[in-house]
């Protein structure tokens, strides 16, 4: 492929530059949103009907954008985060079919409660409060002014549920204090204070403190907060996964290393334009400029769903089991990822190779092994094989005009080509060895190939097929 000329700003190149010019353009920004109408659209700036289907995309939406704003965000908060949001959506759709008898249960009803929803407009007005309320809940002590964005996207979608509807009926006084009650109980059961409470994240601890001064037990709250999830399948009422014994995850030993690291070492001098393309291209790596790694894998399920226009349950589906993929992920990869402590292969190259290498993007700051990019890729491709398709080909528009990094779009054949160049990005970088990339992909095969084994036994008639 014939170089082309990059004149973008560039995050990698030029980091010292980049939170200065990062506030400006967020000021800007919010300006902006603020002088203007928010009305919910697709990306081809179409109105989107006002649908209990086209809510759960548009909060997903929002997400990813309130999300990228946040500069304390971590990929296992992420999980978690996007994990309640889906337990929202259930909980608002069990509510609407009673919602005067409606009692608190988060227990995951895969059968659907009911296959026809009687009354769209109950479901619509309580879908947009109760998400528009755990937004809320995730990121009022974190994102400057997320409100704003939220009660934007609150008052559009009810703006449209409205016109849509000439005889309003509702009781919004019941469904405003109903949907405060759901988000409040799933705040207070699954997100602890740690989790949205920005000034806990005043410090984090260093790579180099976890990994070579093995101090995982350090009082310093980023590291309890970061190994401190358990699966969430049993509260779901659903069976934890049960990996391979841990010797079949076993990071390198120091011969292996030295190979490694020299293919890290050799891949970086000079890394082809190709291969900057795909390590910026799937980097996700930059808190308050992209969102995290795992919510990556959300925003492509974003441009499905507006391309394949799925019905109201196929939608909810396909959030549900996306978010709980990547967040049983999060909680294996990490716990992996502390039990080895594995450095990344700039500490191994800079003290036995070459001690002014650097890789092309800084370290992440939590251990190497297994690859998390890897793992989340392997297992929501899983997911998204089972709904559209083995040979879905799809072009990732996700950080399309963003020019703080490479980030034109690029064409995929399949899910399973996807998968494995994000994994392979991380080598580009030179931020994960080979092994630390073919062993997260082989953990989300694992983990996505039972989680969807959970939803065919819910739903048999869909086994072998595509919805």
């Amino acid at each position: 492929m014939e170089k082309e000329t990059f004149t973008g700003f560039n995050v990698f190149r030029f980091r010292r530059f980049l939170f200065p010019v990062f506030f400006i353009l967020s000021l800007c920004v919010l300006i902006l949103l603020r002088c203007s109408e928010e009305v919910p659209v697709n990306h081809r700036g179409e109105r989107f009907e006002a649908s209990p289907g086209a809510i759960i995309y548009e909060y997903h939406k929002l997400y990813t954008e309130v999300e990228s704003m946040d500069m304390f965000m971590s990929p296992i908060i992420s999980a978690r985060y996007l994990m309640t949001l889906n337990i929202a959506v259930n909980e608002a759709v069990k509510a609407s079919t009673n919602p005067e008898n409606y009692t608190l249960d988060f227990k995951f009803s895969p059968k659907n409660v009911n296959t026809k929803i009687k009354d769209t407009l109950l479901l619509n007005n309580l879908l947009n409060a109760v998400l528009a309320n755990h937004m809320s809940n995730m990121f009022a002590n974190r994102v400057h002014k997320s409100d704003r964005l939220i009660e934007g996207k609150y008052t559009g979608i009810l703006s449209m549920i409205n016109s849509e509807n000439k005889i309003n009926s509702i009781d919004h006084t019941f469904i405003s204090s109903l949907a405060k009650s759901i988000s409040d109980s799933i705040k207070s059961v699954f997100l602890p204070e740690d989790y949205y409470l920005k000034d806990k994240y005043s410090v984090r601890d260093s790579v180099t403190t976890i990994v070579v001064q093995k101090s995982v037990e350090s009082e310093v709250t980023w590291v309890k907060s970061l190994i401190r999830y358990e699966s969430i399948l049993p509260a779901l009422g659903l069976k934890p996964i049960n990996l391979p014994p841990k010797i079949k995850f076993r990071p390198l030993n120091d011969k292996d290393m030295y190979r490694e690291a020299m293919e890290i070492y050799t891949l970086s001098k000079p890394l082809p334009y190709e291969s900057e393309w795909i390590a910026e291209f799937w980097s996700d790596d930059l808190p308050g400029i992209t969102f995290t790694p795992a919510t990556r894998w959300i925003n492509i399920l974003n441009q499905l769903v507006i391309e394949e226009k799925p019905d109201f349950y196929v939608i909810k589906n396909m959030y549900f089991y996306m978010s709980l993929a990547i967040h049983e992920t999060g909680v294996l990869c990490w716990d992996l990822k502390y039990s080895n402590n594995q450095v990344r292969p700039s500490h191994f190259i800079q003290y036995h190779i070459d001690p002014t290498w650097r890789p092309f993007h800084e370290n992440p700051d939590f251990p190497a092994y297994p690859s998390g990019h890897s793992a989340f890729g392997a297992a929501a491709c899983t997911v998204l094989e089972n709904f559209f398709g083995k040979e879905h080909p799809f072009t990732d528009n996700s950080h399309k005009g963003n020019k703080a990094f490479l980030s034109e779009p690029r064409n995929f054949k399949s899910f399973q080509e996807m998968k494995e160049e994000n994994a392979r990005s991380r080598m580009y970088l030179g931020v994960h060895f080979r092994k630390d990339c073919e062993d997260g992909l082989y953990l989300g095969d694992i983990i996505g190939k039972n989680i969807m084994e959970i939803y065919l036994s819910k739903n048999p008639d869909k086994r072998n097929i595509n919805i």
